[in-house]
């Protein structure tokens, strides 16, 4: 399930931050990412965020129809070289270098 497409990565973590507030539900699910290159007409890198491991396609589209209801914007669309997101701070406690 596709929720976006940005200009740049750090425009994927505050869009993906943006999102779980809204749609609470998407805590349920790990964020992904893929960069597509657009060469015409004008060249461009966009960065989608998007959410996965859905069991059937089925189970994806119901998952958008949710988000779309609740005034969201989405679409299903296959894997293409998605990858998930890693921020350095998520999930990981913060550690200092000792000498």
């Amino acid at each position: 399930v596709q929720l976006g497409a940005f200009s740049s990565a750090s425009r994927v973590e505050a869009a993906w931050n943006k999102a779980v507030g809204r749609f609470g539900s998407l805590r349920d699910f790990s964020p992904s990412t893929a960069t597509y290159v657009r060469t015409t007409p004008a060249s461009a890198t966009l960065y989608r965020l998007s959410i996965g491991g859905f069991a059937t396609r089925s189970d994806a589209v119901q998952v958008c129809e949710r988000i779309k209801t609740a005034g969201g914007a989405c679409f299903v669309r296959g894997v293409a070289g998605d990858a998930p997101l890693q921020w350095a701070s998520r999930n990981a406690p913060t550690r200092l270098a000792a000498r």
